[in-house]
């Protein structure tokens, strides 16, 4: 709760519309949700909100930052990535159980990404070790700072690449045309 103080809910959203300097963690975010035809998330927090009702509005408002500053894609993987990288972090018990509940999901929808998925998780929950707890920060004051510097002051540093799947933005299944690869 004391990490969740300091933290505002109260007119927090992202615009992709606001001007970004290049290189900064704006622009990144911006060009995440163009790249992949997305929009920030906007939510009305209640008029009082207690520290679990906070650390829900601050999970899903910096879902898509996340993604940037953990170098996650929007494929699953990616999604599964960020879960973890949540789950990990230990703010409760339900960030964990809907992490696993993902990884499963995910791993019998697409079992030709079992690899991917288990990469994203490993890399995920190890960044988490070292980073700080992302949803205590007050990321939305950082939308004009350099990406690059932001990353090395949090400690977030990608372990590995995850080798790339055809249609895996798309959850499909691949092509007979790759074997599968």
């Amino acid at each position: 709760e004391e990490e969740l103080s300091s933290v505002d809910c109260d007119d927090f959203y992202f615009s992709e519309t606001r001007p970004c300097a290049p290189g900064t963690l704006g622009e990144a975010c911006v060009r995440f949700w163009h790249r992949n035809a997305l929009k920030p998330f906007a939510v009305s927090p209640p008029p009082a909100m207690g520290s679990s009702e906070k650390l829900m509005v601050r999970r899903l408002l910096l879902h898509d930052v996340c993604h940037v500053l953990l170098d996650f894609r929007s494929d699953w993987p990616g999604q599964l990535g960020v879960f973890c990288f949540i789950a990990a972090q230990r703010y409760c018990p339900e960030f964990e159980w809907s992490a696993r509940r993902l990884a499963q999901v995910y791993t019998t929808a697409a079992p030709w990404q079992r690899d991917d998925l288990a990469c994203a998780e490993a890399d995920a929950r190890r960044i988490a070790l070292v980073a700080p707890r992302l949803l205590t920060m007050p990321l939305e004051r950082e939308w004009d700072t350099s990406l690059v510097w932001l990353k090395d002051q949090l400690k977030i540093r990608k372990m590995r690449t995850l080798r790339a799947i055809p249609n895996e933005t798309r959850g499909e299944a691949p092509s007979s045309s790759n074997g599968g690869e």
